[in-house]
């Protein structure tokens, strides 16, 4: 409802952004796991380790065994473990001849016949005993590896040699950007959760300059940009409430914006599994961005920014699948209109609303106040505030105001008695 422009902390909800970044984790982590180019020349060796006590017991499932895969042809050494379903997985270059040993601690090495990768996937499983946990060389893994039926492994030719340097320099530049990207992600949500803790602990300050760390190492995140945005504005009302307008401006304009991001990425964003695009949450994006350039129009010298603000209000409220708060928004609006001397607009925007609400009370008080400057309104504004009066909530603080209007327009508007007293 509208009153005197009093600008409040708004207090940041961290455990629904906390959520929100754990759903933008996952999405990165996709992101992360599928940003290397495909190889066209890499194949797949997968397969199931099984474990027997004895030779004539039941095979189980085995995980944390050591895979060692070894290629004959050409020099290449590779490792990996199964899972807890005692599979393992591993992507290896195409038309190499190749063994696959399963060992560890407690087991006896065990390892496959030789063979050629000439698929796309390979499955090779072993089974494992109980034994002392030593692994032979690999040179005596490969001699004792028996032959496939393709024949002997013939050498590479020069320009298979160079082909195949060229395939593994383009496999580790890859790890190594996945790598790099993995430390960053961590430093980011690092940075991300500090900010959410000065958030809770009303550390504005803080919290923005955690943000923008966070920012500056993923700025793809809707979650980073949307905390940042709420952060940005409660430390502009801050430094507003404080008399530091041009700190304070400079903190809106910064808000607006990121407000604004968070919503392009949320709603242009990938989503994961099971999961779809909520529009309520692009909707309340759109609102940190409006109400940042609200303020940056009313007390900025920004007129454009008015504009801006009234667009994504009015986007905002059209997205929302609530109608009690797609008229909310629209009194948030009205009350910008006012807030910003343009009465005539609040007016149409709280008649507009209650012609699909009449019993919305936010509207109906504010539209009184709006016309209390036209006195041929009068009449109108008293019923409206008797409405509210009679209505609204005992705890909502508008009530009593309601009454205390209504009372004082009908006094003002009784006629004057003999020596201009009010009958």
């Amino acid at each position: 409802m509208t009153s005197v422009p009093t600008f409040f902390n708004w207090n940041l909800f961290a455990r629904r952004f906390g959520f929100a970044l754990i759903v933008g984790l996952g999405v990165l982590a996709a992101t992360v796991a599928t940003s290397s180019p495909a190889y066209a020349q890499l194949g797949r060796i997968r397969g199931n380790i099984t474990y027997k006590e004895k030779v004539d017991g039941q095979a189980v499932p085995k995980s944390d065994v050591e895979i060692l895969i070894l290629r004959k042809d050409i020099k290449g050494v590779w490792k990996t473990k199964t899972d807890k379903k005692g599979e393992y997985f591993f992507s290896v270059p195409l038309f190499g001849f190749y063994v696959v040993t399963a060992h560890g601690k407690g087991l006896t090495a065990r390892s496959s016949a030789l063979f050629k990768l000439e698929q796309d996937q390979q499955e090779i499983s072993l089974e494992v005993y109980p034994g002392e946990g030593t692994l032979p060389t690999d040179e005596e893994i490969l001699t004792r590896a028996s032959t496939p039926n393709s024949g002997a492994p013939r050498q590479p030719t020069k320009e298979e040699i160079e082909a195949y340097e060229k395939e593994k320099a383009e496999y580790d530049r890859i790890a190594k950007e996945n790598e790099k990207i993995k430390a960053d992600f961590e430093e980011m949500k690092k940075h991300f959760e500090a900010g959410l803790a000065m958030d809770q602990q009303k550390n504005y300050d803080g919290a923005v300059k955690e943000y923008k760390q966070a920012v500056s190492l993923d700025n793809t995140q809707h979650a980073v940009f949307g905390n940042m945005s709420q952060a940005m504005f409660n430390l502009g009302a801050t430094k507003f409430n404080a008399k530091d307008r041009e700190g304070a401006c400079a903190l809106f304009k910064e808000a607006g914006p990121a407000g604004e991001k968070a919503a392009e990425l949320y709603s242009g964003g990938t989503q994961p599994a099971g999961k779809t695009i909520d529009p309520n949450v692009t909707s309340n994006y759109k609102v940190f961005a409006a109400r940042a350039y609200a303020l940056v129009g009313q007390y900025c010298g920004d007129g454009s920014a008015l504009e801006k603000a009234t667009q994504l209000y009015l986007t905002a409220s059209e997205l929302q699948t609530d109608p009690k708060k797609k008229h909310d928004l629209r009194v948030k609006l009205g009350e910008m209109y006012f807030s910003a001397g343009l009465i005539d607009k609040a007016v149409e925007t709280y008649r507009g609303i209650l012609t699909e609400d009449p019993a919305n009370l936010d509207a109906s008080f504010n539209l009184g106040v709006a016309l209390t400057s036209d006195p041929s309104k009068a009449a109108e504004c008293v019923k409206l505030f008797e409405l509210v009066a009679d209505k609204a909530a005992p705890t909502d603080p508008h009530k009593a105001q309601a009454a205390e209007f209504a009372k004082t327009m009908k006094e003002a508007a009784r006629p004057s008695g003999p020596g201009g007293k009010k009958k």
